[in-house]
């Protein structure tokens, strides 16, 4: 590393400038030229906010476990707020604790387990729709049908024209806070209400009404043990009893759609395009379904019996995880690979760069399932890998992720396949979560018969 000890290393004067500007332009590069450059810690200045890129598996852990009472979200995160309330995701100490308890029962394995049929009924209608030769945009697609599936799964209703209500509120939401967060727009003073401030905020009231009347007509219908998920969460109650207003379930709700609606439909996403490049593994992959699954519907003891489906998702979240980046503020000074950490930096964990490090993984940026069958993931160190984050703040929905994707790309691969446009390159939009600007256009066929 370069620098003395006790002061970060990182770009000084016109190298500093400069890379602020790549910071705003190619987030993703930035990180790994910061990495190149500088090692496994290192220090930007932007804005007035001190960011601290961690790229050691030993130093990650430090923050998302062993000073993880220290730590607080990032400020891009804490700017979801105004989007997602006190959900989950944003809040934080003693609040959030009791907000984890009361809910993490919901996620219990056996409860989501109950969702694998709903999950593949879903899927199968809404393969339905599919045309073999037709072209279309595959993202569009899985963000569809995840969507239908969390609102499903959250509200145990058919509510088609809510569906897309949320669907396009959260959509362009989430674009807002893009342009907000990872441009220069994000210098003009937040007090300053510029048109995109005004239409956002009514998004967020959209949002608010459509959630506020599902919550209002699920606290109507009662009977909150007939298995979904926002049923159990007015059931849930805390350490003394008391249950959760509507404003709290709407913060939680959208907490949700955004997490189990988006994350799982670019995960299927970017497993399509790296199927479409990679034929070899499309077959082998297709093999092992009918080899294992046959005629009838998946169901969610699957997951244990494809090892290799798990391995496909698990590579394509490598290369290109959802959660592209994960961040936190320390609340006290501390210590960090030998430097002196300064309080209320912004420390950042880039999971694009950890993924794709030659430290950890053989020939790094190619796709390559059959890692994962020889006990890969034991062998890496603790944050070498970490999809869903770590730590007391585990993404809450692993399991539902994971057994999603897994049942639906079966479902799905083994009687479809897409091939991307001839000459496509994914312009990767790194904002709250990595997505393809444009979508991804291609065209799809039905598999040859079983």
């Amino acid at each position: 590393m370069n620098g003395v000890p006790g002061t970060l290393p990182g770009p000084r004067g016109v190298g500093a400038a400069l890379t602020t500007v790549r910071f705003f332009e190619r987030p993703l590069d930035s990180f790994e030229v910061m990495r190149s450059k500088y090692g496994d810690i290192s220090q930007l200045n932007v804005m007035g906010d001190r960011l601290v890129v961690l790229c050691d598996p030993a130093m990650i852990e430090t923050v998302l476990v062993e000073k993880a009472a220290i730590m607080q979200k990032d400020s891009v995160l804490r700017d979801l707020k105004v989007l997602l309330g006190e959900g989950l995701l944003t809040s934080e100490g003693e609040f959030w604790k009791k907000q984890r308890r009361a809910i993490a029962p919901a996620f219990q394995r056996r409860h989501v387990n109950a969702y694998a049929d709903t999950m593949v009924r879903l899927t199968r209608e809404h393969l339905q729709e599919w045309q073999h030769g037709e072209h279309g945009d595959v993202h569009e697609r899985m963000m569809r049908l995840t969507l239908k599936i969390v609102v499903q799964t959250l509200f145990d209703s058919d509510v088609t024209e809510s569906e897309h209500i949320v669907g396009e509120a959260v959509e362009q939401a989430m674009l807002h806070m893009d342009r907000e967060l990872h441009t220069f727009r994000s210098l003009v003073p937040s007090k300053v209400q510029t048109p995109g401030r005004r239409q956002f905020r009514e998004t967020v009231r959209t949002l608010d009404k459509v959630v506020l009347n599902m919550i209002r007509a699920r606290r109507e219908r009662g009977d909150y043990d007939n298995g979904d998920l926002l049923g159990r969460m007015i059931a849930a109650t805390d350490d003394v009893g008391n249950t959760m207003d509507d404003q709290q379930l709407r913060d939680e709700v959208l907490t949700l759609f955004l997490a189990g609606h988006e994350t799982t439909a670019l995960t299927l996403t970017w497993t399509w395009m790296l199927l479409s490049r990679h034929p070899e593994v499309a077959h082998r992959l297709r093999q092992e379904l009918r080899d294992m699954v046959g005629d009838r519907d998946m169901v969610a003891d699957d997951m244990m019996r494809l090892p290799y489906t798990n391995a496909v998702l698990k590579e394509s979240m490598r290369l290109y995880p959802p959660a592209w980046i994960m961040g936190r503020e320390n609340l006290e000074e501390l210590t960090l690979g030998g430097y002196r950490v300064p309080v209320k930096s912004q420390l950042l964990c880039p999971t694009w760069v950890l993924h794709r490090d030659p430290r950890w993984f053989d020939r790094p940026l190619r796709f390559e399932p059959q890692r994962w069958l020889d006990g890969l993931a034991e062998r890496l160190p603790r944050f070498a890998y970490f999809p869903f984050g770590g730590g007391p703040r585990i993404c809450i929905g692993n399991h539902f992720a994971m057994m999603e994707a897994v049942l639906l790309l079966g479902t799905m691969v083994r009687d479809w396949s897409f091939q991307v446009d001839p000459g496509y390159r994914p312009v990767l939009v790194p904002s709250i979560t990595l997505r393809p600007r444009h979508g991804m256009p291609g065209v799809f066929h039905k598999a040859a018969s079983r």
